[in-house]
C-alpha cells in the first residue's frame, strides 16, 4: 500500500495535528480541537473527539505517527534557583494525558488511518532535537522557513512537535534516518 499523506500528532490538549506529503513537505497544521467541559467544580479543556475524527478522516492511504506518552519523572530547572530538579507528573495530569492519547489513537483508527506510535526520545533523536519546547519551535521554523510563523509564539510548541513527529514519520517511511 502506498502512502499519500503523513500525519504527525502531538497528543494532549496543547498538541496539534500536522499534515505532510510523503516527501516531507509541510502541507498544514491544525491545533488540537478542544472543548471546555465542566469537571466537578472546574472547567477543563478536553479533546473534542468528533472534530478530531473529522481531522483524521484521511483513509488508508494516510499514515499517522503519534507520540506515545511516557509517565516518568522529568528534570526541569527550578524557576527560582535554576537548579535542575526531578518533577513527577501527578495522577490528574497523567490521567488527562492518557485520556488525550486514547482519544487520538481512537480517532486515527476511526478515520481508517494506519498508525505508528513513537517514543519521545525516538523522534527527537531522529530529527536531531536536543533541547526543549523552544528548541522544537526553532527547529521547525528552520526546517520549514515558509511556515515559520506557525511556530512563533511560545504556545506553538505543540505545532512544532507535531510537525517534527510527522517529519520523522516521512523519514521512517522512506527508509532514511535524519538528514
Amino acid at each position: 500500500m502506498s502512502v499519500s499523506l503523513v500525519v504527525g500528532i502531538d497528543p494532549g490538549v496543547e498538541g496539534a495535528v500536522a499534515y505532510l506529503s510523503p516527501d516531507g513537505t509541510l502541507l498544514a497544521v491544525e491545533d488540537m480541537p478542544t472543548d471546555r467541559v465542566q469537571v466537578g467544580k472546574n472547567v477543563r479543556r478536553r479533546i473534542a473527539v468528533p472534530r478530531l475524527v473529522a481531522l483524521l478522516a484521511c483513509g488508508s492511504d494516510a499514515h499517522v505517527f503519534v507520540e506515545r506518552p511516557q509517565f516518568r519523572p522529568m528534570t526541569r530547572p527550578d524557576p527560582r534557583t535554576g537548579i535542575p530538579r526531578s518533577v513527577v507528573m501527578g495522577a490528574q495530569g497523567a490521567g488527562a494525558l492518557g485520556e488525550s492519547y486514547g482519544c487520538v489513537v481512537t480517532a486515527a483508527v476511526a478515520g481508517g488511518c494506519r498508525l505508528t506510535e513513537v517514543r519521545n526520545g525516538e523522534w527527537r533523536a531522529a530529527v536531531k532535537l536536543r533541547g526543549g519546547k523552544d528548541d522544537a519551535r526553532r527547529l521547525a521554523g528552520n526546517l520549514f522557513p515558509a511556515q515559520a510563523s506557525l511556530f512563533g509564539r511560545e504556545k506553538d510548541d505543540g505545532r512544532a512537535e507535531a510537525v517534527l513527529i510527522g517529519l520523522h514519520g516521512t523519514r521512517e517511511l522512506n527508509g532514511r534516518s535524519a538528514a
